[in-house]
């Protein structure tokens, strides 16, 4: 069931329509941008910072979604 059929209203919609319908490559942009920031607030830390360190990486070295590879990651 759609949102406008729950909502019983034409134009009624659960999520920003724009967000929603986003161009796969500003939708690309929008998550390297995000991500950038994400390591950026990382690196701040002292332990991540030396797993970046150790990995030979910086937050400035990742220009797109295909070097996230480079970075070592975590598990909950």
């Amino acid at each position: 069931m759609s949102t406008e059929t729950a909502s019983g209203r034409a134009g009624t919609f659960m999520f920003d329509r724009d967000a929603e319908a986003m161009p796969r490559r500003a939708l690309a942009a929008l998550q390297a941008s995000r991500l950038k920031d994400t390591l950026e607030r990382a690196y701040a830390l002292a332990h991540y910072r030396q797993k970046f360190d150790a990995a030979g990486v910086r937050p400035g070295d990742f220009k797109s979604l295909a070097d996230i590879g480079r970075f070592p990651f975590t598990l909950k």
